[in-house]
């Protein structure tokens, strides 16, 4: 596929800085929702090394990147838990910044590696985050010392998504390489997406493989916690269904534009699509418990359909 100009990038209505795991600098309260009974300690949350964080951030590339694999997942993040030599837990995830330069690719104007957080910090700049245990047998030591051994090398942040480089990794793969140090096989890659738009856009950012691994695609085990903006759990699950909706919408045919639109050297959400989201877990900020699956699927689809139009055409994922 031949690079794109700049004139042909945007006027797909897309940004001149996007990566996946690309940092956001914004912050919300955010609090737990969920806390795994089985593990209550007064005083002290469920956190144990090799534990795996899937995220989602506020803005528009996690709608962005939640379009590029050929199936739904819901997270577009991910992170792991290391408890330091004091048994205070911190999140590793590997990050990048948009620095403009003189760079002619936007791969190029992309910084960055290991990123060390608190948990505290971590979860106040997503929308919500859940924790899972990793995989059951998993060496946890390794995988500590995979972590700090990719750290310490300085590892850089990959812009291209490619499993096959291992100069360069992005969020999770290199969550992959701390289970594999622990004896976790390495899970199957899952392909990328057919619609031409977005596809283009991929190419442009340097993206030409046809296959990654989601954040949400990795193995993991429990659920052991949940952090949200939103008061109930429930509230971050609606957020989730409300992408997935946007999802089943955005079929092979349509344009990554219908949804964002320029704004400067970034994009915006487009009006209706940010309404959309925001209502979206306001239907459940008083809910004690989720509904049944198929329940809050169907009035979410109800809140698109009054949002952005009846869906008429053939679902997609």
């Amino acid at each position: 596929m031949r690079a794109l100009s700049r004139r042909e990038l945007l006027s797909l209505g897309l940004p001149l800085a996007l990566s996946g795991c690309v940092a956001q600098r914004l912050e919300y309260s955010t609090r737990a929702v969920y806390l795994d009974p089985t593990r209550a300690k007064p005083g002290r949350l469920p956190f144990e090394t090799g534990q795996i964080l899937l995220s989602e951030a506020p803005g528009p590339h996690g709608v962005l990147f939640t379009l590029a694999p050929n199936r739904f997942f819901r997270f577009t993040h991910s992170a792991m838990i290391v408890l330091d030599e004091r048994g205070e837990p911190f999140v590793y995830d590997m990050s990048a910044e948009f620095k403009p330069t003189l760079a002619t690719t936007p791969p190029g104007s992309l910084h960055g590696g290991v990123r060390k957080t608190s948990i505290a910090d971590y979860v106040g700049i997503h929308l919500y985050v859940e924790v899972f245990d990793p995989p059951a047998g998993v060496d946890r030591a390794k995988m500590a010392e995979k972590v700090r051994q990719i750290a310490d090398d300085g590892v850089e942040f990959d812009a291209h998504w490619d499993f096959d480089d291992s100069d360069a990794l992005f969020c999770s793969e290199f969550v992959v390489d701390v289970l594999q140090a622990g004896g976790a096989p390495r899970p199957p890659l899952v392909g990328l997406t057919d619609n031409q738009s977005l596809r283009k856009v991929l190419s442009w950012f340097g993206v030409t493989t046809s296959e990654s691994l989601p954040a949400a695609a990795l193995p993991r085990e429990k659920l052991v916690a949940a952090f949200s903006r939103w008061p109930t759990r429930a509230a971050g699950t609606a957020y989730l269904e409300a992408k997935r909706e946007l999802y089943r919408r955005f079929t092979p045919d349509q344009n990554i534009g219908d949804l964002l639109e320029l704004d400067g050297l970034d994009v915006k959400l487009r009006p209706p699509i940010e309404r959309y989201l925001d209502r979206a877990p306001l239907l459940y900020v008083s809910a004690a418990e989720a509904p049944p699956e198929a329940e809050m699927r169907a009035r979410i689809r109800a809140l698109a359909d009054e949002e952005l139009g009846p869906f008429t055409g053939p679902e997609h994922g």
